[in-house]
């Protein structure tokens, strides 16, 4: 039996493009709070929080990153190793502090990120 992976949070090379961070949460709890704030909760929304959480704390990173905002997930794209360890480490943030997604949610409202 396969367990299914809820949670999207990993950086891999891939071969010709650089390096990728694909990011999903697909948890129930999760997809819950993404309902509740009228969120779509894939793709396009994580690349809304993304922004949005960089915008807030690390404004430069976003220089160094492209997205594909696919239908479930959202990739996000570098050369640089390091820029994807700061986006990953925002996007363990968002998931685990509510607070913060929420910050986040308001900044992505506020900068047309989220619909």
């Amino acid at each position: 039996m396969s367990e299914e992976i809820l949670v999207g949070n990993v950086i891999s090379n891939v071969p010709g493009l650089g390096l990728s961070l694909c990011v999903f949460d697909h948890r129930p709890e999760t997809l819950e709070f993404m309902e509740k704030n009228a969120l779509q909760g894939g793709g396009p929304t994580w690349m809304g929080l993304i922004k949005a959480a960089l915008q807030i704390e690390s404004p430069a990173t976003l220089a160094a990153i492209d997205f594909d905002d696919e239908a479930d997930e959202v990739l996000v794209l570098s050369k640089s190793r390091a820029a994807l360890n700061v986006v990953q480490s925002y996007v363990s943030i968002i998931m685990t502090d509510s607070d913060f997604m929420e910050s986040c949610i308001a900044k992505a409202k506020q900068g047309g990120y989220l619909e």
